[in-house]
């Protein structure tokens, strides 16, 4: 037996951890080497005669050799990672030399969880006009082993804000919607629906370009940050006239009056 995490490889190695076969009367043997969760590869192929797999990265490989080119090829035997499984792994080895019935042999592979960390996938970069709001769409996460985000974090710098699609079913522990930044937990699928489109909008009349930022963390602490650039473009703005008063009366021959 032997144990391994989540997502990587684990060597079998003759004598240790792994298996030898011997067969006295020096008949060739017919070899079956198979897992019921992810591949092996041989730590060699030559001499061998396959008639199921090539000795790499098969899930099941059958051939035919000596005990001695048997243990030459499996002297190492690498379990390649299905990834993102954890749990137990069966290795099962059937060897038969023509003369009986099958011998079989099993190894049991354990493979220990580790937490993967929440993928975003984020809209490419976005222009607008200043004062003009524009959409940010085609965002959204993705977590092979939550269904729940500990906190999602989307910000922007330039003193614009940021609108969701909708807030059903998030939690804000930090500003809020149509906000410049915000903080807000839920599940995946709400999530989802609530930022697959941003609004973007710059603060009045300011044009300096923008970054907004997409942060989620999940219940293990795992983290992934995203970024899409705003390109803001100036917009000529009219001058404006106040005035301050009503509008005045005036007396034939009096003196002045004040417009303003």
């Amino acid at each position: 037996s032997g144990t391994t995490a989540e997502d990587a490889n684990y060597v079998f190695n003759a004598g240790t951890d792994g298996w030898t076969v011997d067969e006295t009367e020096a008949n060739d043997l017919t070899v079956t080497i198979a897992t019921n969760q992810g591949t092996l590869t041989l730590g060699g192929t030559d001499d061998l005669a396959f008639s199921a797999g090539n000795g790499v990265a098969d899930a099941t490989m059958t051939f035919v050799a000596t005990d001695t080119e048997t243990n030459t090829a499996t002297n190492t035997v690498t379990w390649n990672f299905l990834a993102d499984f954890n749990g137990d792994v069966t290795i099962t080895i059937t060897i038969n030399d023509g003369s009986g019935s099958d011998v079989v042999g099993t190894i049991t592979l354990t493979i220990t969880a580790v937490n993967d960390v929440p993928v975003n996938t984020v809209s490419d970069a976005v222009s607008t006009n200043e004062d003009v709001a524009v959409s940010i769409s085609g965002n959204s996460i993705a977590d092979v082993d939550d269904t729940s985000m500990t906190s999602v974090v989307i910000s922007t710098t330039q003193s614009g804000t940021i609108s969701l699609v909708g807030v059903s079913g998030l939690s804000f522990s930090a500003g809020g919607n149509g906000q410049s930044t915000m903080t807000f937990s839920g599940t995946v699928t709400n999530i989802n629906t609530a930022i697959a489109t941003l609004t973007w909008t710059s603060a009045s009349n300011v044009n300096d370009n923008a970054v907004v930022t997409i942060v989620t963390t999940d219940d293990s602490g795992g983290a992934d940050t995203d970024t899409i650039a705003v390109t803001v473009a100036a917009i000529n703005d009219p001058p404006t006239l106040s005035a301050t008063s009503s509008n005045p009366t005036h007396t034939e021959d009096a003196g002045a009056v004040s417009l303003y």
